[in-house]
């Protein structure tokens, strides 16, 4: 397959990048920096100078399926910039892609202001549209127009991963540090539960192949 990858040069696009290569996959990315043309083609990955905040259509090569792992993430600031290129810029890819369109959203976006604890949410469980957090606030407007665009011969899909981790992400980094410097505590005796596997996916009820 050819597919687009958005977020290449990050800490999830990256490593998927890897995988789809070695399975056989012809991987193009977009990328607004000349200078991540070098490490994108390090991988295999065909570069895509193209720019999500433009006022221009944007136009893609051929290709069979988007993952659209990109995003502006701090988790809060002022709006206007989350919105412009966190919806207003899925909204151009969903406009160019063609065929299938997987777009990670984000567990965050089912979460109040209260902090009221979720348990066994589903994909039927509401999104909470009005967060403080801007960031969460732009995933959970996006979602719901990735898959309102879900239609026969466009497929749409949106999985809700509660957090990517791994080696080389801020957390990894930050968190041996936390613990030496003694400013790491177990939220309620690390009691907390967080459940990756069950209701971490939206997909439209009336999805085709």
């Amino acid at each position: 397959m050819k597919i687009l990858v958005m977020g290449g040069t990050g800490l999830f696009g990256g490593r998927l990048i890897k995988k789809l290569v070695g399975d056989g996959h012809e991987i193009f990315a977009l990328t607004r920096s000349t200078s991540s043309h070098a490490k994108l083609k390090s991988t295999g990955t065909t570069p895509v100078d193209a720019n999500l905040e433009s006022n221009t259509p944007l136009i893609l090569p051929v290709i069979d399926a988007v993952v659209h792992a990109a995003a502006l993430f701090r988790f809060s600031g002022p709006r206007e910039p989350f919105f412009r290129i966190n919806v207003d810029g899925t909204v151009a890819l969903l406009q160019a892609a063609a065929k299938t369109f997987v777009y990670i959203s984000a567990t965050g976006i089912l979460m109040d202001n209260g902090g009221t604890p979720i348990r066994d949410a589903d994909e039927s469980a509401p999104t909470f549209q009005n967060h403080f957090s801007a960031y969460l606030m732009s995933k959970a407007r996006a979602k719901p127009l990735v898959l309102a665009a879900n239609k026969l011969g466009f497929r749409t899909i949106a999985p809700r991963p509660p957090a990517i981790c791994g080696p080389g992400d801020p957390f990894s980094r930050a968190l041996p540090e936390a613990v030496r410097s003694g400013q790491f505590a177990f939220i309620n005796r690390g009691d907390t539960l967080l459940q990756p596997a069950r209701g971490q996916c939206d997909r439209s009820q009336t999805m085709r192949s």
